[in-house]
């Protein structure tokens, strides 16, 4: 009698499970403030892209993609680059066989194709999350040295190109047939790959100064206070 007089509950079922049931209102945990918690500005812009057309949702995602990695386009125009030099091989080729008097065009091609090929596999390293910072230091040395090196090898050829199709001795004279025009055709591909090498070496320096910059950009329309 005096236990249960100790224990006048004793039929009062306990919770032994150690996880406290109480509702909001005895907590100090405010719901409301949850609920209300802002969301990031590229969030917003996608919520509201989607009740857009499919059109307007592509482009909001495509530009938060963009500027949120901004080292994107540099690597594009570095594929771009290798692409130009890679798919005129055949009309580089007919070009070198006419240029006989610089006997080591064929080799300067291989090797800009080698370096283009390597500038592309060093640029999917220096814009990896995973890379330490020596060792994107040392690839982005080497990127540029690549890239200076094509650069090099391009200025020679049309070099070359300018040199044997303006000499005087007609035995040595290269001269494209109007069907043809190997050499001028290679001629206008090594200048358009000249000029990409020059863009993308500027892009990939400013990659990294840009990208905070580029983050912060917010496309989302503000709402008028009223």
């Amino acid at each position: 009698m005096a236990k249960e007089k100790e224990n006048p509950n004793t039929n009062e079922e306990i919770d032994r499970s150690g996880i406290d049931f109480r509702s909001d209102a005895d907590t100090t945990i405010n719901s409301a403030a949850l609920s209300q918690q802002d969301t990031s500005s590229d969030e917003e812009s996608l919520a509201e892209a989607m009740g857009q057309n499919g059109f307007v949702l592509f482009l909001t995602r495509l530009f938060i993609k963009v500027k949120n990695h901004i080292a994107i386009i540099p690597m594009i125009l570095i594929v771009v680059t290798m692409m130009i030099i890679t798919f005129t091989i055949q009309v580089h080729v007919n070009a070198t066989v006419k240029l006989a008097n610089d006997k080591f065009n064929s080799f300067w091609f291989f090797i800009n194709i080698i370096l283009s090929l390597m500038s592309v596999l060093l640029y999917i390293n220096i814009q990896s999350r995973k890379i330490e910072k020596k060792k994107w230091i040392i690839f982005m040395v080497l990127l540029y040295l690549v890239l200076a090196g094509e650069m090099i090898i391009d200025i020679l050829y049309m070099r070359d190109i300018r040199i044997e199709t303006s000499l005087t001795n007609s035995i040595n004279l290269v001269v494209d047939k109007s069907e043809e025009q190997f050499v001028a055709r290679s001629y206008g591909y090594t200048m358009t790959h000249l000029v990409f090498l020059i863009i993308d070496a500027v892009a990939a320096a400013l990659a990294p100064i840009l990208q905070p910059f580029a983050k912060k950009i917010q496309i989302r329309k503000k709402k008028k206070s009223n």
